[in-house]
Formats: C-alpha cells, sequence, structure tokens
C-alpha cells in the first residue's frame, strides 16, 4: 500500500506548486524570524490578500472609486511562524491559524486579549486561580496559559509577575496580524511553547506615507485613542510609529460591598521602528512602552475585631520591548540574520488600608535579554537547512515594604536579585519530494540551562498534498519548559481575594510529548475547510494545588506551585472559512479532554467551544453587517475541583459604513454580549467576562500618500 502511494505520488500529474517565499524572499524587512513577517505582507499585498481593507488596491485605478472589497484567497496568505521563514498557508507544514489585517482593523476590541477572545477557534482567555490578579492569557491545546510561547515579531517577550504574558498590555492597533500555531513547537522557539506560540506581527510600511487612527467609546465608560503612521521611500528605509491610549472605568457588580469585580485602567502604549535596506542586507531596529496602571478597591472581613475592612489597591505595570537586527543575504542560496532583543518589566501591587498608615505594597524587576544567530541555506532545489544558535537571560528581584500598625516599618527582599541563562542550539531541514507533493521537515533543538542541565526536543513535521488543494499534516515534537525564576520564589498576594499564591524552589522542569493531525481541504480561492485532532502527554506539568488554609490572621486559601505525576490532553477542532466578494463565513467547533493522572481535570479546559461569524458586505454603497456567536462549556478553574465556572454564550454584532475616495474612511456601531452574560459575585468560581451588554461606537479612518511616480488609488 505504501509503495502504491510513492508510486502515485512520484509519478502522477503535478499541480505547478511553487516554492513559496521561502525559497527566494530575501528581501523581506528585516532580519530575525519576525522580520520576515514584513516581506511576508508584501508578498501578500499583490493580489493576495493580506492588505484588505487598508487602502492598498481600493481604487482599482480611480482615485476617487470606492474601496472595494478584496478577495482574501484564504490559501495564499502568507504565514512565517511556522517555520521562521515566509510560506504560503497552504504549504505550510504545520496548521497555523491567522486573524488577518481586515480582521484586526475592523475589530472593536482594543487590545489584543479581547481580539483572540472574538476569533473563532481560538480558546477563550482564561481565568483561573494563577491569574486572579487580572492578567489575561491564552490556552492552547489544554495547556496552562504560561505553556503557550508570545512572541512580538518573532522574538520572545518575558512573562509577567505570573509567568503570563497578559495580553490585554498589547494593544490591537500595532499589529498586522497574528499568527497561532498550535502544540509543541520547541525544536524552533525553545522553552514556554509547549502548547503552541502566538505571534504579534506588526505593522509595516508598504511604500509611500499613510496616517490614520480610530477613535471609540462604549457604554462600559471605555474610551480607546489609536494613532498610527508609517512612511517608506525608494531608498530602503523605511519607518512606523504606533500610539495607543485606553482608559476603562471600575466595574462593581455588587453596588453594596465596597470591592470592585474590575479595576478602573489606564493604558498607555507607544511603538516605533525603523528599518532600511537593499537586495544585500536589511537592518532594523524597534522599541516599545507600555504604562499600564489600574486602580482597584478590595474588602474582606477582619476575623478578629468582626469589622469589614476596605483597600484601596493601586497596581501599575511598565513593559520595555527594544530590539535590533540584521539580515545578509550571503548568497542566492544562503542567508544569515542575527538579533538582540531585551525585555524590562516592572510590576508594583500595593493595599491601602482606608482611614489608616496601613499600606503595603511589592515591587517586581524582571529583565530578559534574547541573542539570535540564524543560518538558512538551500543547498539544492527542494531541500533547506536552518541552524541557528541562541543565548537568554533572565532575571527576577522582589521587594515587599509595608507599614503595620504603630507605624512600624518593615522591609523584605522577599526575592533576592537572581538571574539564569541559557544557550540553546538547533537545526531544522526542509525536504520536499515528488515535486513538492510531500515535505519532510525534521529538527531538534539541544538547551544548556543554568540550573537544569541539558535537554533535548526533537521534531518532526509531515505535509501530504493528497489530491489538487487537499493537504494532509502530522507532526509530533517534544517540549521542554524550564521552571521559570517566577515559578520557583515569586509570592501572590492576593489576600485582599481571599487568597494567596506561592511558588517552590524545588519544582521539576516540565515536558511533553505532543501529536497533531490535520486534514484541509479548500475550494478553489473561497472557502476552506480544516479538521483536525492532537494528543498530549505532559510530565512534571506545574500547576498549582491548594495547601490549606492559613491559621494566623484572617483565613486566606493558600495555592502553591507544584509538579504533578503527569497530565494528557487529547482534542478534535473543525474550522470552515467562506470569503465571497458579499458573504465572509467562519464558523468553529473544539473538542478538549484535559485531565490529570491523579484523576482531576486540568484548570481552565472546558470540554466543548462553539463560535461562528458573518459578515455581510454591499460594497456600492460601502456598508457591512457582522455577527459573531461563541459559546463555551463551563470548566473547573482550581485542580481541586471545588470550583467551576458557568458556561458562556456571547453573541455580538456591529454595522459598518465606509465612505467613497481614495483614502479609508469609515463609521461604526455594535453591540457586544447582546445576551449580557456575566460573571455573578456571588458565586465563589464564576471567571466570566465581567464586562456586560455594551454598546460601542467609533470612528476609524487612514490617508495615504502614494510614492513619487505611483498615482493615487493604485495597487501598491
Amino acid at each position: 500500500m505504501i509503495w502504491l502511494l510513492l508510486l502515485w505520488l512520484g509519478l502522477g500529474p503535478g499541480p505547478a506548486y511553487g516554492q513559496g517565499p521561502a525559497d527566494d524572499d530575501d528581501s523581506a524587512a528585516g532580519g530575525g524570524d519576525d522580520d520576515d513577517s514584513a516581506g511576508g505582507d508584501d508578498s501578500a499585498g499583490e493580489g493576495e490578500g493580506e492588505g484588505e481593507g487598508e487602502g492598498e488596491g481600493e481604487g482599482e485605478g480611480e482615485g476617487n472609486a470606492p474601496p472595494q472589497p478584496i478577495r482574501r484567497e484564504i490559501s495564499r496568505t502568507v504565514t512565517v511562524t511556522a517555520t521562521g521563514e515566509p510560506r504560503l498557508l497552504s504549504d505550510s507544514p504545520v496548521p497555523v491559524r491567522i486573524i488577518d489585517e481586515a480582521t484586526v482593523r475592523r475589530s472593536p476590541a482594543g487590545d489584543v486579549a479581547e481580539l483572540l477572545s472574538r476569533a473563532p477557534g481560538i480558546p477563550v482567555m482564561s481565568q483561573g486561580v494563577d491569574q486572579r490578579g487580572g492578567v489575561s492569557g491564552i490556552s492552547l491545546q489544554g495547556l496552562p496559559a504560561g505553556r503557550t510561547l508570545v512572541l512580538v515579531d518573532g522574538r520572545p517577550v518575558a512573562g509577567d509577575s505570573g509567568g503570563i504574558i497578559d495580553l490585554g498590555q498589547f494593544p490591537a492597533a500595532m499589529l498586522e496580524r497574528v499568527e497561532i500555531v498550535e502544540g509543541p513547537m520547541s525544536a524552533l522557539y525553545g522553552s514556554d511553547a509547549l502548547g503552541g506560540v502566538i505571534n504579534l506581527i506588526t505593522r509595516q510600511p508598504t511604500g509611500g506615507a499613510s496616517f490614520g487612527g480610530r477613535i471609540q467609546a462604549g457604554t462600559d465608560r471605555t474610551f480607546n485613542l489609536n494613532l498610527h503612521g508609517d512612511a517608506a521611500d525608494e531608498s530602503g528605509l523605511a519607518a512606523t510609529a504606533t500610539m495607543s491610549w485606553k482608559r476603562a472605568e471600575a466595574i462593581d457588580l455588587l453596588p453594596d460591598n465596597a470591592a470592585t469585580d474590575a479595576d478602573s485602567r489606564n493604558v498607555l502604549s507607544v511603538r516605533t521602528g525603523v528599518s532600511w535596506g537593499n537586495d544585500v542586507t536589511r537592518l532594523d531596529g524597534s522599541a516599545q512602552w507600555t504604562s499600564d496602571e489600574r486602580q482597584g478597591v478590595s474588602q474582606r472581613t477582619n476575623n478578629a475585631i468582626g469589622h469589614p475592612e476596605v483597600y484601596d489597591s493601586p497596581k501599575r505595570y511598565d513593559r520595555v520591548l527594544v530590539g535590533g537586527g540584521q539580515r545578509i543575504k550571503l548568497s542566492p542560496a544562503a542567508s544569515f540574520r542575527w538579533r538582540l532583543d531585551g525585555t524590562i518589566y516592572h510590576a508594583r501591587f500595593a493595599e491601602e488600608l482606608r482611614s489608616s498608615i496601613v499600606t503595603r505594597e511589592r515591587r517586581t524587576s524582571i529583565d530578559q535579554v534574547n541573542q539570535l544567530n540564524r543560518l538558512d541555506v538551500h543547498a539544492v532545489p527542494g531541500l533547506s537547512l536552518a541552524a541557528g544558535l541562541e543565548w537568554s537571560s533572565e532575571s527576577l528581584a522582589v521587594q515587599r515594604d509595608a507599614v503595620e500598625p504603630g507605624a512600624v516599618l518593615l522591609h523584605e527582599d522577599e526575592v533576592a536579585h537572581t538571574r539564569e541563562w541559557s544557550l540553546e542550539p538547533w537545526v531544522q531541514g526542509d525536504l520536499r519530494l515528488f515535486r513538492d507533493r510531500l515535505e519532510i521537515v525534521p529538527g531538534v533543538r539541544l538547551t544548556v540551562h543554568d540550573a537544569f542541565g541539558v535537554n533535548a526536543a526533537p521534531s518532526l513535521a509531515l505535509r501530504l498534498k493528497l489530491w489538487p488543494n487537499a493537504t494532509l499534516r502530522l507532526s509530533g515534537a517534544r517540549g521542554y519548559r524550564a521552571p521559570s525564576l517566577k515559578d520557583r520564589f515569586l509570592q501572590f498576594d492576593h489576600s485582599a481575594l481571599g487568597y494567596i499564591v506561592e511558588g517552590d524552589p524545588d519544582l521539576r522542569p516540565e515536558a511533553s510529548w505532543g501529536a497533531n493531525l490535520s486534514l484541509e481541504q479548500a475550494f478553489g480561492t473561497v472557502a476552506t475547510v480544516r479538521v483536525g485532532a492532537y494528543a498530549n502527554r505532559i510530565e512534571n506539568l506545574i500547576t498549582f494545588v491548594n495547601a490549606g488554609v492559613t491559621t494566623s490572621g484572617a483565613p486566606l486559601n493558600v495555592f502553591r506551585a507544584a509538579n504533578i505525576e503527569g497530565a494528557r490532553t487529547v482534542g478534535a477542532q473543525a474550522t470552515g472559512d467562506l470569503d465571497l466578494p458579499f458573504l465572509r463565513v467562519t464558523a468553529s467547533y473544539r473538542f478538549l479532554w484535559a485531565w490529570s493522572d491523579a484523576g482531576f481535570f486540568l484548570p481552565d479546559a472546558p470540554v466543548h467551544a462553539v463560535r461562528g461569524t458573518v459578515e455581510g458586505i454591499v460594497a456600492k454603497i460601502g456598508l457591512s453587517v457582522y455577527t459573531a456567536v461563541g459559546y463555551e462549556s463551563e470548566r473547573f478553574v482550581d485542580s481541586a475541583q471545588q470550583l467551576r465556572s458557568p458556561g458562556l454564550v456571547r453573541w455580538d454584532a456591529r454595522v459598518e459604513k465606509s465612505f467613497k475616495g481614495r483614502h479609508e474612511l469609515a463609521v461604526y456601531v455594535g453591540v457586544d454580549n447582546i445576551l449580557d452574560q456575566r460573571r455573578d459575585p456571588t458565586v465563589e468560581g464564576d471567571f466570566r467576562p465581567v464586562t456586560g451588554r455594551r454598546v460601542v461606537g467609533g470612528l476609524r479612518g487612514r490617508l495615504v500618500v502614494p510614492p513619487p511616480g505611483r498615482r493615487p488609488g493604485a495597487t501598491p
């Protein structure tokens, strides 16, 4: 049977499958795994739909022609995350899901957390016990949120005080698109990629200059302002800048209780980038600063005196991302790139007892440095090799100050300044056989860790073209994750919420084996259906277990980080996309079964999730009507199986009117959470969204200045 299959592959008629941008796109803007994304977008813009709705190609000739919908041609979209090189989505050796530029621009989401929670097939934000401080994480394939690696333009970002990247701190306005790869990706991306990778790809200039923005307000007392500008000239110099400001008032679901269920937030983010390049080399650099200030109120009863105590709880989170790199074309068949990136993260959490001098403050400082060197060689047609060496270093320091009753001053270095490093060589091959009908991608990464020695993470992915427009993908990999400094030493003192979380210095590294199988069928350029299944076996999974109740002072639940013997997750998913000039439809169903060897279900792992979206477009009058409905079943939120969050049905709708002209201008109004399903504060363990029904409205626009020699309205 196998020999007959190979004979059919080798001798059967072969469709004209290209090698994709990975083989010839050395002009991509930038140098790292990230920056090929810019080149990929440039390729996609040439009729492949990545620039939908943004002015590129909106007027087919005349400058005052009305904006026309661009056919996205799903299979022709370019992705970079699966292999680190630009590839057509249809040619990716592992399944990749993309939230494209048009979806990002048209979504009322103010940040990445909100954007992902609305996307079909993406798990709803986790809100388990290790995230009750307000962090918005995401869980892939049933694994805890800290096992999903978050990248910004291909570069890793340091985790927050809970070890989880708070996606709510990244504005959606800075994004070009988002790429999601599920399953172990440690062989290519290293630690923290047990569950998968989320790559936040930022806006890139497309030639000439453009200036745009969006202003939005909601009945839930939220306000968003986004400004963006970019420019590029014929010399290869390009620059981009994005500013985002988000304001949200506190939410109090129980007016009789002083405590707020959601903090007020004031988030300011500024990002800049610059690049220069030619046919031989490209240099790039970027910097981003995000300041997230929150103000909440907590209330608990002092059992010693039987009196409720009210605390004001100001918080501030500052993050700085800086990086730069270079890509050099050594020959037509080889290129080399290097990158140096750093993250500085500071968090301040305070409690101030009203009508008292009693205060408590905890300050956390984290910094991370990553250095990447990568060589890509396309030795012969159908065979390529990538090899790299990465070095990373991370430090953690935690200080605690307090003013106790009687004006007693306390200072404690909860975690003395501690630093760890890792060195990781890796290699990945790419072999294409039988006129690109079969692709084999093996890889392996060695991790030499300062505290945990040497570990290996091999991987193997297969892509098989079964018949025209049908692709079978099979992949298996070992994931590896060393316990971070935060896992081992950090404490979360959420006494105001009735619990504390403690780290464990004796944690062991996590490891996993994962397998993914998917079948994708495209129907021309307008529809795609994908069905798939996965299974993961995790060893030494780190989770938070209930360690009992404190006996001194007010009773508090104590949760402690601990390795459990092991866990398994199995699941299946089906997704479908239809993209017609007048109608766009997406639908997805996700099944997940995640349990530990000890017999309990893993927290934040709903068994069923369904979501569908429908958008109708009337191009002649620039009108679009959008609606989305999603359901997620109930889930446990703690390993003790004592707290269960109810299921959730979310229904959103939006109407948008765009105006004629060579520049983009649109107004929109929408209703989110039409059914007004929200958290019940009287039910312990209910971690549904705090925000109920809201009406949002806004205005977005973009002024396009074409480069010299190009007539206004022409496709770039």
